[in-house]
């Protein structure tokens, strides 16, 4: 232990006397991170067993399965906190989440020196934040990174980005909207959407003033959870190649599709909206806000922060019912199960196909007309043709 303390020692040595370093905090109950948190863990092939730990500690084990272990990591930030401290350090240790702390620092600095201030870090967040708060009349910032290994192993360059000259390159009203555009796409506490990466987020925004104020919407402290929602769907529908002004579930289908490329329920949409909302008006704030994440889509199950990912029931309860039969008797009993939910058959019926039988309803071909799909709603049921229902 007293190597790597010493270790860490000389790297910080190499920046200067005005050093700050910040640490996340893992000991407040309930986090908006504890869903990525629990992904690192799962992801981690062993976890080590809790070790009290002390700067005489030996035989610690690799760093991986160690740190896997939330109470090793707390121990740890501890005697690296005591340590850093005694030397001399700055130490910051957040109350909640170190991404808004180490900007806050970063921008107390700038507003208050002439020097230009490094920010050494991995995180995409932070770079967000800085693109987003950094302002003209501070000293300049720059966003750097070590190289070292991803956790894909691969080996990763270093880099040093200077804050003023990206957000030039991106303009005021890309960094304006960036912490709602960062958060929409997946973050540490808010889920990505397939197939659509921030990038294609952030020039979708371009191309219209409307979907720009959804998101100064969602960056909003002063606005209600149903302007939230309603700016959510909208960005949703304009994402999947809808009106704004349309809801999701009008999306139409070819019979073509990969499951995780369907656009959500505007249900979905909404919660997703709600915890991007909410983590949007922590970074505005850096962090000094009264919002709960429990009434923005969040809810706390088994002591741990779990999304809310709809509300209502998942489809219309009719869906969820059998919606096709198997009859012999060209469904006229009241054992057809089509029958008993109240629905007409329908083409994945066997063997009337929902042409052949008492129970058919309109006939496909009246409602394929002038439709040019190739899928079809009708009487709450999916219509594939030459496929099942779904």
């Amino acid at each position: 232990m007293r190597k790597i303390l010493s270790l860490f020692h000389a790297y910080l040595y190499r920046f200067g006397n005005d050093v700050v370093v910040v640490f996340d905090c893992y000991c407040h109950g309930p986090s908006v991170k504890d869903q990525e948190h629990l992904r690192r863990k799962a992801s981690c092939r062993s976890v080590a067993p809790t070790r009290n730990l002390a700067e005489d500690t030996t035989g610690i084990g690799p760093q991986e399965p160690f740190l896997a272990n939330i109470s090793n990591k707390m121990g740890f930030i501890q005697v690296l906190k005591n340590f850093l401290e005694r030397v001399g350090i700055h130490v910051v240790q957040a109350e909640e989440d170190a991404d808004t702390e180490i900007v806050s620092v970063a921008l107390q600095f700038a507003n208050n020196t002439a020097r230009p201030v490094a920010v050494v870090a991995e995180d995409t967040d932070i770079l967000a934040l800085l693109l987003f708060h950094r302002q003209s009349t501070m000293s300049e910032v720059f966003l750097c990174s070590e190289a070292g290994k991803t956790s894909g192993r691969t080996p990763s360059t270093s880099k040093c980005i200077k804050i003023s000259s990206l957000q030039n390159e991106l303009g005021s009203k890309a960094c304006q909207r960036m912490l709602a555009v960062h958060a929409f796409g997946g973050c540490d506490s808010t889920s990505a959407i397939f197939g659509h990466g921030k990038g294609t987020i952030s020039k979708l925004m371009d191309r219209s003033g409307d979907l720009h104020n959804c998101c100064l919407t969602l960056q909003s402290s002063t606005v209600s959870a149903d302007e939230v929602k309603s700016a959510g769907v909208k960005l949703f529908a304009a994402l999947y190649g809808e009106k704004v002004d349309e809801s999701l579930a009008e999306t139409t289908l070819s019979t073509r599709f990969r499951p995780e490329s369907l656009p959500p329920s505007d249900s979905a949409a909404a919660m997703h909206a709600l915890r991007v909302h909410y983590q949007c008006v922590v970074w505005a704030a850096l962090g000094r806000t009264t919002l709960t994440p429990t009434d923005w889509g969040w809810m706390v199950q088994d002591g741990v922060m779990t999304p809310i990912h709809l509300e209502g029931e998942i489809s219309p309860s009719s869906l969820l019912k059998v919606i096709k039969c198997t009859c012999t008797t060209h469904c006229t009993r009241a054992s057809c199960s089509c029958r008993k939910y109240g629905l007409h058959c329908l083409s994945a019926c066997k063997p009337c196909r929902g042409t052949s039988c008492a129970n058919r309803g309109t006939d496909l071909t009246e409602l394929c007309d002038g439709i040019g799909s190739d899928i079809v709603f009708h009487d709450n049921a999916i219509y594939f043709f030459d496929e099942e229902v779904v």
